[in-house]
């Protein structure tokens, strides 16, 4: 572990008010400053000599902050700054201490996890090696006086081979199959020895199925969570689509009632004109001027006051002498069906706008529906989170309300006293 010994000096320093900073005798022409010069003191002298240098820069430090015409107005930065780069470096410290000791704490804590591995193994070894040294050497066959009680000694009892029979015994006939029985033994090995390696091949079927179905289930998994994320995002887009729709439909509509509005004002506006022409042109009146200026109603064939002007009333423009001298009944059958048809043509028109007019009424009703169906989903889900917050917050304001009851009420119970308030501007400290 690395010393700590310069580092120590500065916080003792920082946490007892009486010791100075450590550079703050550093250009003091004192002779015990000198460490050749000091090596020959007793320790109580050196310890005299330090509390009189602090005592005099304690005194000096007194006449430099009691003193209204010496001391600076305000904070003393420079302190502030040593005070927090002291800080600093203790918390850095304090970071590489815990750090340090962090790292030699997972280092002893895995040397102890491989002893306690190595233990466990040397255990298992050892009792490994003690059952099997029972089941080699312990073994109740081993023992010296095992043939008494045997029971199985007379089934343990070997005939001399074979070969050692004469041919007296009739033991050996001619084209008999000697080795049956060790055949038969192989078999049976390489029979088992099969059953093994189909069980052992079955296993490892077994253990990839396993593999490959938890595999198509992840697979799974992560996409139906990608086809919910897809369906999220269409249903987003669905609605900022339906919303600009909705949007776009109303300023259609805004522009169509213009238009219709600007339609029907120029139509009267002509209509007016058709009207005023037919009053003053002089080729269509059939009333007749006279000498004073006044129409005269009775002159002329026909409806000859058209305008609906009463006798006496001054015609805008005179009737020419050789202009106009009224219609035929063909020409008024005529204009009578043309005056139909366009009436027929107006009224179709109109049911074709009131039709239009309809149709946009039932797009922007439908359209104001899925407005307020969207508003008050949002203010569903509005209210969802205001509720969430709420109980959210609830729950933060009793945590922290229990933290200041806790604070208040058992860690700070020791107010101050009125020595702690007498105390300030008596020291430097």
């Amino acid at each position: 572990m690395a010393s700590t010994a310069g580092p120590v000096t500065g916080v003792a320093a920082a946490l007892n008010p009486d010791v100075p900073p450590p550079g703050a005798f550093s250009n003091s022409n004192l002779p015990v400053n000198t460490p050749m010069l000091r090596h020959h003191l007793s320790p109580d002298e050196k310890e005299a000599i330090d509390v009189n240098r602090r005592r005099e820069y304690e005194a000096e430090r007194k006449k430099r902050i009691f003193d209204p015409k010496i001391r600076t107005i305000g904070i003393d930065k420079e302190a502030l700054d040593r005070q927090v780069a002291e800080k600093q470096a203790r918390k850095e410290k304090e970071r590489d201490e815990e750090r340090l000791y962090a790292q030699q704490t997972l280092y002893y804590d895995a040397v102890l996890k491989r002893q306690e591995i190595e233990k466990r193994r040397l255990k298992r070894q050892v009792e490994e090696e003690g059952k099997t040294f029972s089941l080699t050497q312990l073994r109740r066959e081993q023992r010296r006086e095992y043939d008494l009680d045997d029971k199985d000694r007379v089934k343990k009892y070997h005939e001399p081979p074979e070969e050692k029979y004469g041919a007296s015994s009739v033991q050996v006939l001619a084209g008999e199959d000697r080795a049956a029985a060790e055949r038969k033994k192989l078999q049976q090995k390489q029979v088992r020895d099969w059953v093994a390696q189909q069980k052992f091949e079955k296993e490892i079927i077994k253990k990839a199925e396993q593999d490959e179905d938890k595999e198509w289930g992840v697979q799974a998994i992560k996409t139906a969570e990608l086809m919910y994320a897809v369906e999220d995002q269409q249903k987003a887009a669905r609605r900022q689509l339906q919303c600009e729709t909705s949007e776009a439909n109303k300023q259609t509509a805004l522009c169509r009632l213009e238009e219709t509005l600007k339609g029907r004002l120029t139509r009267q506006d002509d209509d007016n004109k058709e009207l005023i022409n037919q009053y003053t042109d002089p080729y269509l009146a059939d009333g007749r001027l006279d000498l004073t200026g006044h129409v005269n109603v009775n002159d002329g064939p026909g409806d000859t006051n058209p305008a609906g002007l009463e006798p006496g009333d001054a015609a805008v423009i005179g009737t020419l002498r050789d202009g106009f001298k009224g219609t035929t009944r063909k020409q008024r059958q005529s204009c009578l069906e043309e005056n139909l048809r366009m009436w027929r043509e107006k009224e179709e028109q109109k049911q074709r706008e009131m039709d239009e007019e309809l149709q946009w009424a039932r797009q922007h009703e439908a359209n104001r529906k899925l407005q307020v169906a969207v508003e008050r989903e949002k203010q569903r889900l509005a209210q969802r989170v205001r509720y969430d917050v709420r109980h959210t917050n609830a729950g933060l304001g009793k945590q922290q309300q229990d933290t200041q009851t806790y604070l208040k009420k058992e860690l700070y119970t020791n107010p101050p006293s009125e020595d702690y308030f007498n105390y300030f501007g008596t020291t430097t400290r």
